[in-house]
C-alpha cells in the first residue's frame, strides 16, 4: 500500500511511475536514477535524488507542480515542470525560465537526402568546437555521461573532412532521445540538420520503437524540420532553477 506525505501519495520508484504514466517516453527517459514518485489530483511528480544535481519533474497541472516543488523539492537545482507563465513560476523565485517542448515520434522518418553520409563519431574535440560555434548553449557535450554516442556529417561526406553537423544519442531507460543537434553556420540551408536528425531517428526507432527530442517553444524553424520527420505529440515544459 502506498504511503502519504504532505498531502501527496508516495508511489515509490521507477516502476510505479512508469505504470502511473502508461509508460510515457518522457517518464522512461527521466526516471533512471534514484527517483521517488508522488501523485495528487491532476499531478504526477518525481524527484531525482542525485546528490550532484537533484531535480524535480512533473506532469499535469502547472500551478500544482509549483506547489509540489515548494513543498517537496527543497535543494533541487532544477525543476522541469508543465508549462508555466512567469507569473505562475514567480513563487519559485527562479533566475531562469525556459519554455520548451518535448516532441516524440513512434514511426521511422521518411528517407531524406544526405542520410548516407551520417556516421558515428570519435572526435570529441571536433564536436566541442562545432558546438562552440553553432550551438554554444547546448547542455549536451562530449564527456556528458548521458550521451551514448555522437553522430555527424563531414564536409563533402568524406572521411577526414571538416565536421559540419552533429547530434547526440542521449537515449536512456528504453526511450530513444536526440540532443545537441548543430550545423556549422557556413553549411546551413543544405539540409544537413535534417539528414543527421533523420538518420539518428531511424537508428533509435529501430532500437526502441520511439524517439524524442527537445525544441525551444519559440524555435519555429527547427520545429518545422522535426515535424516533417514525423515528430509531434508536443509536451509543453518549463524549466526553472528554484531559489534556495
Amino acid at each position: 500500500m502506498n504511503s502519504y506525505v504532505v498531502g501527496y501519495e508516495v508511489l515509490g520508484g521507477r516502476s510505479a511511475l512508469l505504470e502511473a504514466s502508461g509508460n510515457h517516453p518522457y517518464v522512461m527517459l527521466t526516471t533512471t536514477g534514484d527517483v521517488t514518485g508522488y501523485r495528487t489530483d491532476g499531478l504526477l511528480a518525481w524527484i531525482d535524488r542525485d546528490p550532484a544535481r537533484p531535480m524535480v519533474w512533473a506532469l499535469g497541472d502547472g500551478p500544482a507542480a509549483v506547489e509540489f516543488t515548494l513543498a517537496m523539492g527543497g535543494g533541487a537545482r532544477w525543476a522541469h515542470l508543465p508549462h508555466l507563465t512567469p507569473e505562475q513560476a514567480a513563487p519559485l523565485r527562479s533566475d531562469l525560465h525556459d519554455d520548451w517542448d518535448q516532441l516524440t515520434t513512434w514511426t521511422a522518418p521518411p528517407p531524406v537526402p544526405g542520410e548516407a553520409a551520417v556516421g558515428p563519431l570519435d572526435a570529441d574535440a571536433e564536436v566541442d568546437a562545432l558546438l562552440d560555434l553553432a550551438f554554444p548553449a547546448s547542455v549536451s557535450r562530449p564527456g556528458d555521461p548521458r550521451v551514448r554516442r555522437w553522430y555527424g556529417v563531414r564536409a563533402g561526406g568524406k572521411a577526414g573532412g571538416e565536421l559540419v553537423a552533429c547530434a547526440a544519442d542521449r537515449s536512456r531507460g528504453g526511450a530513444g532521445h536526440i540532443a545537441g543537434v548543430a550545423v556549422h553556420p557556413d553549411h546551413r540551408r543544405r539540409s544537413l540538420g535534417t539528414a543527421v536528425t533523420a538518420a539518428l531517428t531511424r537508428l533509435l526507432h529501430a532500437e526502441f520503437g520511439n524517439c524524442s527530442l527537445s525544441v525551444m517553444s519559440d524555435a519555429s524553424g527547427p520545429r518545422r524540420l522535426y515535424e516533417r520527420l514525423g515528430y509531434g505529440n508536443p509536451l509543453a515544459r518549463t524549466t526553472v532553477r528554484p531559489a534556495p
